[in-house]
């Protein structure tokens, strides 16, 4: 990602956040990556799975990724 692009995706994750989002995902198409963000943090997705603890949810990167 550009540096530009960057800072200006992590400002829009930070205002979701504070608006009381309370999970969001960035995909990466092109690196098929995904980053799971919360007030407590970001992580990589782990095992590739994207998921919330509340709702439960759980999305497989390889069905956002899928052709």
């Amino acid at each position: 990602m550009l540096a530009g692009r960057k800072s200006r995706i992590e400002t829009r994750i930070d205002e979701y956040l504070e608006m009381g989002v309370p999970y969001v995902w960035l995909l990466d198409p092109e690196a098929k990556r995904g980053w799971e963000y919360t007030r407590e943090g970001w992580i990589e997705a782990p095992d590739g799975i994207m998921r919330t603890a509340n709702p439960e949810l759980a999305m497989p990167l390889s069905e956002a990724f899928a052709d």
